[in-house]
């Protein structure tokens, strides 16, 4: 289920209230570690890093984000909400690509 910024919000909100998040996840049918997410990313960089607009990232970026996770055995959870990322799994597939081309990080041109 993708959730929608309201959503989030709604979670953000509900976290602060007290709910806690199995509470929250039951609610929206999705895994605990999706609403933790959520409210950790809010609590670093705020409400509007919930919105889900698109954005590119430079190659410096994501290079520097990927070592962090290879290189320095930091957490892929603990990188991508330091950096704002507004899910996980983007990182995990940035990865995944820089693995699957040689080592070679790839940007994308927005169309």
């Amino acid at each position: 289920m993708k959730l929608s910024f309201e959503d989030k919000e709604t979670i953000y909100k509900m976290h602060l209230q007290g709910y806690g998040y199995h509470s929250i996840a039951a609610i929206y049918n999705v895994h605990d570690t999706v609403i933790e997410y959520i409210c950790v990313l809010a609590d670093k960089h705020g409400l509007e890093k919930l919105h889900r607009s698109y954005t590119v990232y430079s190659k410096k970026f994501k290079t520097k984000a990927i070592h962090r996770v290879l290189i320095d055995s930091e957490p892929v959870w603990t990188v991508a909400t330091d950096i704002g990322l507004p899910s996980k799994s983007i990182l995990q597939r940035w990865i995944k690509s820089y693995k699957d081309n040689g080592y070679n990080v790839v940007t994308k041109k927005k169309d």
